[in-house]
């Protein structure tokens, strides 16, 4: 009795091991079909070769950041007989989308739409120009949109109509595909949309702690999208600014007056070479002109200019200048900024 006792106890310690490894084991397997990130910031073209096996498909997915493991990609690919089902092209994928979703997608197969890569910190101009250049979507009604969109979208980020703002600021720069059937309406229903995948709530958090609405963190960031070059200088020119707005000094930026005088005299949409008499142009976007921030965004942000307003530098710096290689000199104090402009602008 006590052996058979015994043996009825090993058998059952062996049944709990092997749901127990079997649970590990699915556990495992289903985090690596979860997407690599939660949020994406950016959207990228994939592009299936002609021929390409499921095996290569899986490896450049994964050097692209865009699925965990390529072996699961393939044992998912194959469990469902899909392997001849991955149809060539160029896709639009991102890293927050599940690798379920991504074999959804790559037996789509080639559609014969345009694609249009917004770069951060154009205006809506320029990226109307961009669409007026593949004839699919006219400047002047992409503009309209752009113009009136505060009455017609609502999301919780945007500003009420009115006020002589527009959608500026939040038509976040990605890459977006533009077919035979895209309205203007459409274009910047997907953008915006984009810009609240983005916004997420520890940005929202973040903005809350230091007492700024999203119009005040998406124009702040458009300047700092304007000033900086280098990504590791965002979050410290994002600070320079916060720290003359604590002190009711004007901000003083020079792509707020590049804005406001549109547009430049090289046909451009921004000034290169600002005169005595641009600084003093009466224009609430001004800040040359104003006292605090112009009164909405002047470009559309990346998320590196966004997360620089909300997770600024800690510093005491008031004043930055250019020295002509991408960087800025910074100073804390008026005399310091005199001698940097003496060295590097004269």
């Amino acid at each position: 009795m006590r052996v058979a006792g015994l043996a009825l106890q090993v058998v059952a310690i062996g049944i709990v091991s092997l749901f127990a490894f079997i649970y590990v084991a699915y556990s495992a397997v289903a985090r690596l079909t979860e997407p690599p990130t939660e949020v994406a910031y950016k959207t990228l073209v994939f592009q299936v070769e002609s021929g390409a096996s499921v095996g290569e498909i899986g490896s450049d997915l994964q050097d692209a950041g865009l699925i965990r493991n390529s072996l699961i990609f393939r044992m998912a690919v194959s469990r469902r007989g899909l392997e001849t089902q991955m149809q060539a092209g160029d896709y639009l994928l991102r890293e927050n989308m599940s690798m379920n979703q991504i074999i959804q997608e790559l037996q789509h197969g080639e559609v014969e739409d345009s694609v249009i890569t917004v770069l951060e910190g154009w205006r809506a101009e320029e990226i109307a120009d961009a669409l007026a250049e593949v004839s699919l979507i006219s400047r002047e009604e992409f503009m309209q949109v752009v113009r009136e969109g505060l009455a017609t979208f609502d999301y919780d980020f945007l500003p009420g109509p009115g006020g002589g703002l527009s959608l500026e600021g939040f038509l976040f720069p990605d890459t977006y595909r533009v077919g035979m059937q895209t309205t203007a309406e459409d274009f910047v229903a997907g953008m915006l949309l984009r810009f609240d995948e983005v916004y997420s709530q520890a940005i929202r958090d973040a903005a809350e702690e230091l007492g700024l609405t999203p119009l005040e963190v998406v124009t702040l960031a458009s300047i700092v999208e304007r000033e900086a070059s280098l990504d590791d200088e965002r979050a410290r020119i994002a600070a320079v600014f916060l720290n003359r707005l604590d002190r009711g000094m004007r901000l003083e930026a020079d792509p707020t007056v590049q804005y406001a005088v549109a547009p430049a005299a090289d046909g451009g949409w921004w000034e290169s070479e600002l005169t005595v008499a641009h600084l003093q142009t009466d224009s609430p976007y001004n800040t040359y002109f104003i006292e605090g921030l112009p009164v909405g965004p002047i470009a559309n942000p990346g998320v590196s200019s966004i997360l620089a307003v909300v997770e600024p530098e800690e510093t005491e710096e008031l004043f930055f200048v250019a020295r002509g290689d991408d960087s800025h000199a910074f100073a804390e104090t008026l005399d310091e900024h005199e001698r940097n402009v003496e060295r590097y602008l004269r």
